[in-house]
């Protein structure tokens, strides 16, 4: 069982649940996004076609929400700027008071390492590889979980992992005392998770299986009633992974029982 470190005492924020008058009087949520697309050309045993299209075009949808994206693309996607700017956005929820939206987008290679902590039912660690991992290594649910766990108990995250053993890669526990966050991952942790051509407007484009099908969730005028329900949206993708042949199952994991989000919606 992973410890809880409540950093929220630290930084006086109350973990308590607010009441609707509350939330009532509060300022729209402040949004920033942080979107990773690594289609690693500088290896050719690695090399994948659709992150950077997965990563562009989520970008392109999350701008038009109103949100602040920070990008990193292949060479940029170092394990070191990587676990910098997730960093970045933790310590910026504190600043904020937690009145925060945040989505990170990961298109890339997802792996397994051997788990040295113990904590790991399977005895493996999931694991993102950046851009250097051969020169850097791996970035650890591990160290996802300790890191990003610490931000403002009030803020709200909505994690995208579109990579192969990426089930448990985010490790969550359910807890008021910690963010409101929700992982959407491409497959189980023994999975694969696909990078295919699939068609749109005609043309044959390489996508992500999983941000494919997210992005036809989001962009589909109707499914307004499944973008504010986070189970909604891994049914939705779920069936269309299925409909188009993979044999990958999308998993949702959070650490609210309350699925209702607020992430896709047009800010006004």
């Amino acid at each position: 069982m992973r410890e809880l470190w409540n950093w929220c005492t630290l930084f006086n924020c109350p973990c308590a649940p607010k009441n609707d008058d509350d939330y009532n009087h509060m300022a729209p949520p402040k949004r920033r996004a942080l979107i990773i697309g690594c289609n690693y050309e500088n290896n050719k045993d690695a090399t994948l076609k659709g992150c950077i299209n997965d990563a562009l075009e989520m970008k392109k949808l999350l701008v038009d929400l109103g949100y602040d994206v920070k990008t990193l693309l292949d060479s940029a996607a170092s394990r070191r700027n990587m676990m910098a700017a997730l960093l970045e956005l933790r310590n910026w929820t504190h600043v904020e008071a937690g009145n925060v939206e945040i989505v990170v987008h990961y298109s890339g290679h997802g792996s397994q390492t051997v788990d040295l902590s113990g904590d790991e039912v399977d005895g493996m660690d999931e694991v993102l590889v950046p851009w250097d991992f051969e020169l850097s290594g791996t970035i650890s649910d591990d160290w996802l979980w300790n890191t990003m766990s610490h931000a403002h108990c009030e803020s709200k995250w909505f994690f995208v992992y579109d990579c192969c053993h990426s089930g448990t890669v985010m490790d969550m526990i359910k807890s008021e005392h910690v963010p409101r966050m929700y992982s959407l991952s491409g497959c189980m942790d023994l999975q694969t998770s696909a990078d295919a051509a699939f068609t749109a407007n005609g043309c044959r484009v390489w996508g992500g299986a999983l941000t494919t099908a997210l992005l036809s969730c989001l962009e589909d005028v109707e499914a307004t009633q499944v973008r504010c329900d986070a189970r909604k949206i891994k049914d939705w993708v779920s069936n269309y992974v299925s409909k188009e042949g993979f044999s990958q199952r999308p998993q949702l994991s959070s650490t609210r029982d309350d699925m209702s989000i607020g992430f896709f919606d047009l800010i006004t």
